[in-house]
């Protein structure tokens, strides 16, 4: 289990380029282009299984399942906080000298395997920040993709059966986390 305990502040796109992108001039329809922004974003981030901009998340586990950690979203900006309940259910600290991180695939990894943990609900909480720091780290591939997609979701607003254009996987694939 997961939760956002802080959004990310800003858009990849930015209301005045997702506008240029579908030549819309006026301030009209800012609001439902600036939930077309979200969505897309949304469904890049989903799709990739990644995190686009800075979003704080907590991870919450009922105990250490095995010497691997997947965290729900990287790109990993800075060592995970990894808390949990020892065998006492006194809260404790694993100290990031005792496990490696891939940043970029959010898998923490602990050798010698991680403490034993307290038999409850929510033994294990890990909180950690992902997403690129800025626009210009964000690869302009995901950028592009989200901007077909707002032109998509745009032109076919009425559409139930939208469906995303082949493009914009095709954009997104090489972007995608392989989950362990």
């Amino acid at each position: 289990m997961f939760q956002v305990i802080t959004a990310p502040s800003s858009e990849p796109v930015t209301l005045t380029e997702a506008k240029e992108h579908l030549r819309v001039d006026g301030s009209l329809e800012d609001a439902y282009i600036t939930s077309l922004i979200k969505a897309a974003r949304s469904y890049a981030e989903n799709y990739c299984g990644i995190t686009l901009f800075t979003t704080s998340y907590k991870q919450i586990d009922n105990e250490f399942a095995d010497s691997t950690i997947q965290l729900f979203r990287p790109v990993i900006q800075a060592d995970p906080v990894v808390k949990y309940y020892d065998t006492d259910n006194t809260l404790q600290t694993v100290d990031a000298a005792d496990y490696t991180i891939d940043y970029l695939n959010g898998i923490l990894y602990n050798a010698d395997g991680w403490p034993g943990t307290y038999n409850r609900l929510n033994a294990v909480e890990i909180t950690y920040d992902a997403g690129y720091i800025t626009v210009g780290e964000i690869p302009i591939d995901i950028v592009y993709a989200i901007k077909i997609l707002i032109g998509s979701m745009y032109e076919h607003r009425e559409d139930g059966k939208f469906t995303q254009p082949t493009r914009v996987q095709d954009l997104l694939r090489p972007y995608k986390i392989i989950k362990i």
